[in-house]
């Protein structure tokens, strides 16, 4: 939990569905397990695009639990997607960030669907 909070920061899955872990070290036990498990991952041309499950929520201010990040990755130092990101609370969103990432590169790269 957050200090002074009341607010679940931990989650682990059970399939694809978050469930709040109180206990932080059967929390750590779980990430380590299934640290480096994607939703989903693809290589589009120069860019690598990643969608995990964090295991933390990363919605600070309270509201729905952002669990779930997209991000790209480009070789290219220049390039105005690299290390772009989305966070999501839902395994479905998770998909749904990832392939509009995918085609976010796409289009970058002037392929057409």
């Amino acid at each position: 939990m957050a200090p002074g909070r009341g607010v679940i920061c931990y989650y682990t899955l059970i399939g694809q569905t978050p469930v709040p872990e109180p206990d932080l070290e059967t929390w750590a036990l779980w990430m380590g397990e299934h640290m480096g498990d994607h939703v989903a991952h693809d290589q589009v041309g120069p860019y690598e695009v990643s969608t995990i499950f964090l295991g933390l929520n990363q919605n600070w201010l309270g509201g729905t639990p952002l669990l779930f990040e997209t991000m790209i990755f480009s070789a290219r130092e220049d390039d105005d997607l690299s290390l772009a990101q989305w966070r999501c609370a839902t395994w479905a969103e998770a998909e749904q960030q990832h392939a509009r990432a995918v085609e976010l590169c796409r289009e970058e790269l002037g392929f057409q669907r």
